[in-house]
C-alpha cells in the first residue's frame, strides 16, 4: 500500500487491468443500472485494497475461449476455413471442430477444438457503458484494443461482420438518453502493436497489401530466425490434453511469415510454404498418456533412433539434432501492414503504413490520446534443458519442487542457466543436455527502435 502512495503522490496516473487475453469477455448487454452497481464496486474495492489511491480501470478485453476447452475438454485454436467466416455471435456460441492432431495419421484419435471467441457489439455495449458511468463519477478509464480490433478508421461493411475493427464499428452507444462515443471518453488508447493472430483479417481485407509480408527487418530482428545465430531455438508443443514437450528446430518463422499449408506467402497468394528443412519433422508424439507416462518404449526407441541418426549427422561434437513434431504449423503474427505495420517495406516510403493506419483512425479519435505499445523480452537469457529415457523430449532441469516456493516471498525457480556441459556436449546418448533461448519463440511485432521511433513521430 505504502507503494502505490508513493506512486501516487508523484502524480502518476494507477488503474486497475480488467481482463487480459483468455479473460471470458461479456455478451448480453448491461442496464443503466448494473453500470451504476460496478462504479459502486469499484469504489468499494478502491478503498478498501488501494486505499483509495487508484483513479480507474483500464480495459484489455480481446478474446478467449469456453473455460472447459482450457482446461481439459479441448484446445483452443484458429482456422481460416472453419473460423474466419463466423460472425463474432456466432463464435460467442461456440464454434468446435475435430480433427487429428499435428504428426498423427489421418487416421488416428481426433482432438476437439474451437474457435477463439472474440468481442460482440454486446461487449463493446458493456465496455461503452462502464467508461460513460466511471467518467460521470471523475474516474481514469483507458483503452487496450488488439491490433484487430482498431486498424481503420472506417467500420467494417462485411456481411457477417467478421472484418474485426470492433472498436470502430461499435464505439457509439446510447445510456440514460445520451448519446456517447466511447473513443471520446477514454481518456487513451494504447494500439498493441505486438498482437498475434490476425483472426482471419487477412483473408477478408480487399487491401492487396495487407497481409504480404514483404516488411524489411533489420538484420538483428529477422523474421525467420535460425538457432546457429540465436544459440538454440525451443518451441514448446503439444497435441492431446497432457502429451506435451520441447523441440528445437534449426529454424523458426516468428513475426509476420506463417508456414505450413495454404498460407500466406510474400507476394499476396496463398500457398504451401514448409517450416523446417527437410528432414527435421521426425519428431512423432505419443498417442496417449498412461500411468507409466507420456511415452511408451516403442515411442521412446523410435525417438531415439531419429536422434541418434541426427546425431551422426552432426558436423562436429558440439552439433545437437533438430526437430520439431511432424506436420505443426506456425501461424502468422505481428508486424501486419494492415493493423501492426512494421517500419518499413519493400518499395515504399519508410513508415508510410503506420503513418497510414493512424491517419484512418485519426477521423474517429484524437491521435493526441493515442499511444503504440511495443513488446521486448529478454530472449537472449540461455538457460539449460536435460532429457532422459527419450533424448527427444527434453525438460527444464530445474526442479519441479522449485516452482511452488515453500514461503510467498522465495524465488520461484522454472530454469537453471546454461553452464559448459550443456553448451559443449559430445555425441551419444550419454549427453542429454542442452541450451535453448525458451523466450525467442514468443518475440513478435515491430522492433523497438529508438531510431525509428523517433523518425516516425517526426513524420
Amino acid at each position: 500500500m505504502s507503494n502505490i502512495k508513493k506512486l501516487h503522490e508523484t502524480g502518476m496516473t494507477i488503474t486497475l487491468t480488467l481482463g487480459s487475453w483468455c479473460t471470458e469477455l461479456p455478451h448480453k448487454e448491461w442496464t443503466d443500472e448494473q453500470f451504476g452497481e460496478f462504479v459502486d464496486y469499484f469504489e468499494t474495492v478502491r478503498s478498501e485494497y488501494f486505499g483509495g489511491y487508484l483513479d480507474g480501470v483500464d480495459f484489455d478485453w480481446e478474446g478467449y475461449c469456453t473455460t472447459g476447452c482450457l482446461l481439459a475438454t479441448c484446445s483452443c485454436d484458429w482456422s481460416d476455413e472453419i473460423c474466419g467466416d463466423k460472425t463474432p455471435e456466432e463464435l460467442q456460441q461456440g464454434v468446435t471442430w475435430e480433427a487429428v492432431p499435428a504428426g498423427y495419421p489421418a487416421g488416428g484419435k481426433k482432438m476437439t477444438y474451437q474457435c477463439w471467441i472474440m468481442p460482440t457489439k454486446a461487449t463493446m455495449q458493456v465496455m461503452a457503458g462502464i467508461t460513460h458511468a466511471m467518467k460521470k463519477s471523475g474516474y481514469v478509464v483507458t483503452l487496450v484494443p488488439m491490433s484487430v480490433a482498431m486498424y481503420k478508421g472506417t467500420a467494417d461493411t462485411s456481411p457477417k461482420k467478421n472484418g474485426r475493427n470492433e472498436y470502430i464499428e461499435h464505439r457509439k452507444h446510447t445510456f440514460g438518453g445520451e448519446n456517447v462515443d466511447l473513443l471520446d471518453m477514454a481518456d487513451g488508447i494504447l494500439l498493441q502493436w505486438y498482437s498475434g493472430f490476425d483472426a482471419s483479417l487477412c483473408q477478408h481485407s480487399d487491401d492487396p497489401k495487407a497481409c504480404t509480408f514483404d516488411n524489411l527487418p533489420d538484420k538483428d530482428y529477422p523474421n525467420t530466425i535460425h538457432s546457429n545465430v540465436t544459440g538454440g531455438i525451443v518451441l514448446p508443443w503439444q497435441t492431446y490434453w497432457n502429451i506435451s514437450g520441447n523441440s528445437f528446430p534449426s529454424e523458426l518463422p516468428v513475426r509476420c511469415q506463417a508456414c505450413g499449408k495454404n498460407v500466406w506467402l510474400p507476394d499476396g497468394t496463398r500457398g504451401d510454404l514448409p517450416c523446417v528443412p527437410k528432414g527435421e519433422d521426425w519428431y512423432v508424439p505419443a498417442k496417449n498418456r498412461t500411468k507409466d507416462g507420456a511415452n511408451p518404449p516403442d515411442v521412446i526407441a523410435d525417438h531415439n533412433n531419429h536422434y541418434e541418426k541426427a546425431m551422426a549427422m552432426s558436423k562436429d561434437s558440439t552439433d545437437k539434432p533438430h526437430w520439431r513434431v511432424k506436420g505443426s504449423t506456425t501461424g502468422s503474427k505481428c508486424p501486419r501492414g494492415i493493423d501492426c505495420p512494421d517500419w518499413k517495406y519493400k518499395g515504399e516510403e519508410d513508415y508510410s503504413r503506420q503513418i497510414k493506419l493512424l491517419k484512418s483512425i485519426s477521423t474517429v479519435v484524437d491521435l493526441t490520446k493515442v499511444a503504440v505499445g511495443f513488446e521486448t523480452l529478454g530472449t537472449d537469457i540461455m538457460v539449460e534443458y536435460e532429457s532422459y529415457q527419450d533424448k527427444a523430449l527434453p525438460w527444464s532441469t530445474a526442479p519441479v519442487k522449485s516452482h511452488k516456493p515453500p514461503t510467498p516471498y522465495s524465488k520461484m525457480v522454472y530454469y537453471k542457466p546454461c553452464n559448459e556441459d550443456s553448451k559443449n556436449g559430445t555425441k551419444g546418448h550419454k549427453d542429454s543436455k542442452r541450451c535453448g533461448n525458451p523466450l525467442l519463440w514468443q518475440q513478435w511485432g515491430p522492433k523497438f527502435s529508438a531510431k525509428d521511433i523517433w523518425a516516425s513521430r517526426s513524420r
